[in-house]
């Protein structure tokens, strides 16, 4: 599964250095790390954020590394045609379920689309906030609950 999304991800602008996937603006990096836990049975897809401001010599941050860091599953409400009206109709609740290991209750099919659907819905949120001044309003709507470093919730703030 993680080959799927880290291709997945390729396809939609993200470049790839070993298991991490990232998106580029001038001032910020996103950062996608596809992992599946030892004690639970599917794949996180970890998203973080690096200031270049803050970070101005890393080039290909690692997950810990990020200045924000949540999973993909808290991400907003948006989910693929698919899981409409279905049983797992909602954001968080469909995405654990498409990347849980050998669960046949979504077919390869219909897995395959939940992670090509996460990869252009990270590469639209990364697009389209390629600013601090974007994530900030972004991160209230759309991940309230993530982690948020110190020195970038300051600089949010001056902003």
């Amino acid at each position: 599964m993680r080959t799927a999304i880290i291709s997945a991800l390729r396809r939609h602008g993200f470049e790839q250095a070993r298991s991490t996937s990232y998106l580029r603006s001038e001032e910020l990096v996103w950062v996608v790390w596809p992992k599946k836990g030892r004690s639970i049975p599917w794949y996180c897809i970890d998203v973080g954020l690096l200031s270049r401001e803050l970070s101005p010599d890393v080039e290909y941050p690692t997950y810990h590394e990020c200045h924000f860091l949540t999973d993909y599953a808290f991400i907003g409400a948006r989910i693929p045609e698919a899981a409409v009206g279905s049983r797992y109709g909602d954001h968080r609740s469909y995405f654990t379920r498409a990347l849980t290991v050998d669960d046949d209750r979504l077919g390869d099919d219909e897995r395959r689309d939940a992670i090509e659907f996460a990869a252009a819905d990270l590469s639209s949120v990364a697009s389209s906030v390629s600013t601090l001044k974007s994530f900030g309003p972004w991160r209230t709507a759309e991940a309230p609950d993530s982690y948020l470093h110190t020195d970038l919730r300051r600089l949010l703030a001056a902003l």
